[in-house]
C-alpha cells in the first residue's frame, strides 16, 4: 500500500509541477484562452489572464517541488525508521494536505484577481 501511495504522490507532484510550468510559461494568449487558469475573472482581460496564470503557476510549481523534495524523502525515512503502517498513514496525509494546498492556491489567486482588477478586467489604480 505504501508503494501505491508513493507512486500516486509522485504523479500528483509531477502533475502540479508540469501544470504550474504550463500556466506560468506556456499559457496561450490568443482569444480563446482555452487552457490555463480559467475563471470568469481571469477571462475578462489579457492582463488578468496573464496575472492569474503566472501567480497560480508559480504556486503550483512551488508546492510540487516541496512535495517531491521534502514530502517523499520524509516518508521514506519514516518507513525506514518506524515501519510501513506509519509511513503509509503519513503519505496519505501528505496527499490530502497536498490537494488542499493546491485548492487553496486556486482560490487565493481568484480572490487576488478581484482585488487587483475591476469588474471589466482593467487593473485598479494604486492609491
Amino acid at each position: 500500500m505504501l508503494l501505491l501511495f508513493l507512486i500516486i504522490d509522485s504523479i500528483m507532484a509531477a502533475a502540479a509541477i508540469l501544470g504550474g510550468y504550463y500556466m506560468r510559461y506556456r499559457a496561450p494568449l490568443d482569444e480563446g484562452m482555452k487552457y490555463g487558469f480559467r475563471t470568469s475573472e481571469s477571462l475578462k482581460s489579457r492582463e488578468a489572464w496573464k496575472y492569474a496564470n503566472v501567480c497560480c503557476g508559480r504556486s503550483w510549481i512551488s508546492v510540487g517541488l516541496i512535495e517531491l523534495c521534502l514530502g517523499l524523502p520524509i516518508a521514506l525515512l519514516l518507513y525506514w525508521w518506524k515501519g510501513e503502517s506509519i509511513a503509509t498513514a503519513l503519505v496519505f496525509v501528505y496527499l490530502e494536505f497536498f490537494t488542499i494546498i493546491l485548492c487553496i492556491s486556486v482560490t487565493t489567486v481568484a480572490r487576488s484577481i478581484s482585488d487587483k482588477f475591476d469588474e471589466n478586467g482593467i487593473p485598479k489604480k494604486k492609491e
